[in-house]
């Protein structure tokens, strides 16, 4: 994904990228994002040097084109009453695991 869509989205919206040499290479990290648009979860996930699971409202895994789209990209999904167990359950296996998490 990254060598496909990376060149034209850092060249269609002029991408530059600060402060990647304070993101770990290796072990678990949680990735804070200030959320200024929509593609900010895209473009992060691009730009790190290794993979981000996000954080993704269950709301928007109850509409079905986006259901198995969100899977394949590894979020989370985080949201209801018994889903925030499993939500946090979920984090901390990523993390466990030695894996960035995205927020």
């Amino acid at each position: 994904m990254r060598a496909l869509f990376g060149p034209p989205l850092t060249l269609a919206f002029r991408l530059k990228t600060h402060g990647r040499e304070h993101l770990p290479r290796a072990g678990a990290a949680i990735l804070a994002a200030n959320h200024a648009s929509f593609l900010d979860p895209i473009v992060i996930g691009m730009r790190a040097r290794r993979p981000v699971r996000f954080l993704v409202s269950r709301q928007f895994y109850a509409d079905p084109r986006w259901h198995a789209l969100l899977k394949w990209f590894g979020t989370v999904p985080v949201g209801g009453a018994e889903g925030m167990i499993r939500s946090f359950r979920h984090s901390a296996k990523i993390l466990a695991g030695g894996g960035l998490l995205g927020i």
